[in-house]
């Protein structure tokens, strides 16, 4: 039987072919975890699917479908997604095993910290979220009152976010010219704009909820607020959720990968 791909010691050095090798074989382990998580989840979804539907309305629980296929490929979609939720921890652990050696031990020490606190904050905040769904008199906030924190705290972010970039852009701006600018341009609204046209045309999404899903894909919560002005809703934070997580967690770990790559 082959073991597991063995994590490498702070220090450690490996050739390159090595490193692919390890990567191999974590992808590996990922896919088989992804798999055998979308089975499990496959046979299940019908009580998960009860469950969803409890949730509801009792006058808006009977679910309708608009083809023949869409039961089945529904069904295959929501095991998909609890599927990839249940091996979610082996996959961070796979991608932690990795990149993890890469840093000194002080700097480990201080992102299990983090982790952990931003673990905790998660479970915190599905918690209340649900408490307050089945109780809506619990944590009851003035309208008033939210519409002042998210004006301010938007205003501040994009703010503090201006005034922090401000100085690295003119430098670079400086040194690398105005084409620097057009680059940065072309990065930021080319993949903004093939995922509109994706979500609205292939996946059918939406609209809300795709101006949702890329402002989370750019980790943007001020353009969320803004589009839930616009729209008058929370719809857009249905798909703001997880493209924001699932941005965050690629920038990070891209962020590593090209910094190893360019050293």
């Amino acid at each position: 039987m082959r073991r597991l791909p063995r994590r490498l010691g702070h220090g450690e050095e490996a050739t390159l072919v090595e490193h692919l090798e390890e990567l191999r074989q974590r992808l590996f382990v990922c896919l088989g975890v992804v798999i055998v998580g979308w089975i499990a989840a496959f046979i299940v979804h019908a009580r998960v699917v009860r469950l969803l539907t409890h949730q509801l309305p009792r006058e808006h629980r009977h679910l309708l479908t608009l083809g023949i296929g869409e039961p089945f490929l529904t069904s295959l979609w929501l095991s998909l997604y609890l599927g990839f939720a249940i091996s979610l921890p082996v996959l961070l652990w796979q991608a932690w095993a990795f990149f993890i050696p890469a840093f000194e031990r002080s700097h480990e020490r201080m992102l299990k910290a983090f982790i952990f606190l931003a673990t905790g904050l998660m479970v915190a905040g599905l918690f209340f979220g649900w408490l307050r769904s089945v109780r809506p008199t619990f944590g009851r906030i003035p309208s008033s009152t939210v519409w002042f924190m998210n004006s301010v705290g938007l205003n501040v972010f994009i703010a503090v976010v201006g005034i922090s970039s401000g100085p690295g852009f003119v430098a670079g701006l400086q040194q690398l010219g105005f084409s620097l600018f057009l680059w940065g341009v072309a990065v930021t609204t080319v993949p903004l704009i093939l995922a509109m046209y994706v979500g609205k045309y292939l996946f059918r999404f939406d609209d809300a909820i795709l101006l949702g899903c890329c402002s989370g894909a750019r980790t943007t919560t001020a353009s969320l607020g803004m589009i839930n002005d616009i729209a008058k809703s929370q719809i857009p934070g249905l798909g703001y959720t997880v493209t924001y997580a699932v941005g965050n967690t690629l920038l990070t770990i891209w962020g590593m990968v090209i910094v190893m790559l360019l050293i």
